[in-house]
């Protein structure tokens, strides 16, 4: 039965996984094809008594490629996340980590005090 099943998944994701590489092989695979890939970090927004937490996983990201900007309309997380380590895309038989630039910006409430902001990065998670 899982044989059965795994091929049936292999050849439902084949097709699309196919799509992807001819395009990025047309895009000449790395320059336009990686501005492509922008991605956006997955953040929780949790309103405590007298503060909001915001937290953002950003793995892979090192501390010093990360933005913060408190703006009038709430707080924007923006940065750069690049690969670690070169690899021959012909032997690649799934890639699904996201490298490249991203922003996030998180609307926050009026009453948010900004100059009682404060900013905490571990284990990939701000």
């Amino acid at each position: 039965m899982e044989t059965v099943m795994s091929r049936a998944i292999n050849d439902f994701w084949s097709a699309p996984r196919m799509l992807m590489r001819r395009g990025e092989d047309m895009l000449g695979g790395g320059g336009e094809a990686e501005t492509m890939r922008n991605w956006s970090p997955a953040v929780d927004v949790c309103d405590e008594p007298n503060r909001m937490v915001v937290q953002a996983e950003l793995p892979g990201v090192k501390k010093e490629d990360i933005k913060l900007e408190l703006t009038e309309n709430g707080l924007q997380i923006s940065g750069e996340t690049k690969h670690q380590a070169e690899y021959n895309r012909e032997n690649v038989q799934y890639s699904e980590r996201r490298f490249g630039k991203f922003v996030r910006n998180i609307p926050l409430p009026k009453s948010v005090d900004g100059s009682q902001a404060k900013a905490k990065f571990e284990n990939g998670v701000l």
